[in-house]
């Protein structure tokens, strides 16, 4: 859940203002902007999958739920 809050916080920079660009948030958190397009694209989830993910008790293994999976689950249409 680590990276949805940081594609979260870096959403809320940006509607502040606190970021012009996503460039601007890489360069805060030694990150490419590549990578901060990455997170983002996590905001693209269903919320129902986002709220499945937050209910994962603590010690779930990370190779249960991938970045790279969840990557390819923000390019389908969403049904809620």
């Amino acid at each position: 859940m680590r990276l949805l809050d940081q594609a979260v916080q870096f959403q809320a920079q940006l509607a502040a203002g606190k970021a012009r660009i996503r460039a601007d948030l890489a360069a805060a958190n030694g990150l490419s902007a590549v990578r901060v397009s990455q997170v983002l694209a996590l905001l693209k989830l269903a919320p129902s999958l986002v709220a499945f993910i937050g209910s994962l008790p603590a010690g779930t293994p990370a190779r249960a739920i991938t970045e790279r999976a969840l990557r390819r689950l923000t390019q389908l249409p969403r049904r809620d």
